[in-house]
């Protein structure tokens, strides 16, 4: 299988994860993998983890999305939302690293670098409040 054949997980990367955090419940839901065909799910890059509310609130609480089972072993990767004008979840910024190197705890130089980046980004865009959650 090819990589254009891929698709993320949205429960399984931290990309997905962040995305989810901030969108409406009922977009998440129905791209979750228990609700798609096992012909898209066999395509997944990262393998489906927990997702429920409370996983949602930690990240828009921590402002950055991980994941606990990354999809490369020894890689990790941390996310954060990119904000418009409207205050809705535009983009989001993913930084991938080794395992070794990049730590994806919320409370690391990394974290905090990212968080920053993804607001710069969001004020761009014309953001300039605390995001509200969905």
């Amino acid at each position: 299988m090819g990589v254009d054949d891929d698709l993320a997980s949205v429960s399984g990367t931290a990309t997905g994860r962040a995305f989810a955090a901030w969108l409406p419940d009922e977009l998440v839901r129905p791209t979750m993998r228990a609700n798609l065909p096992k012909s898209v799910t066999d395509r997944f890059v990262g393998r489906a983890q927990p997702w429920e509310e409370p996983d949602a609130a930690r990240i828009r609480a921590e402002g950055i999305a991980t994941v606990a089972e990354p999809p490369i072993p020894g890689i990790n990767a941390i996310a954060a939302p990119v904000f418009d004008h409207l205050g809705q979840v535009f983009a989001v910024i993913t930084l991938v690293g080794d395992a070794r190197l990049l730590d994806k705890a919320p409370d690391t130089e990394f974290a905090a670098a990212l968080r920053g980046a993804a607001q710069a980004l969001s004020a761009d865009l014309g953001h300039w409040e605390s995001p509200e959650p969905s």
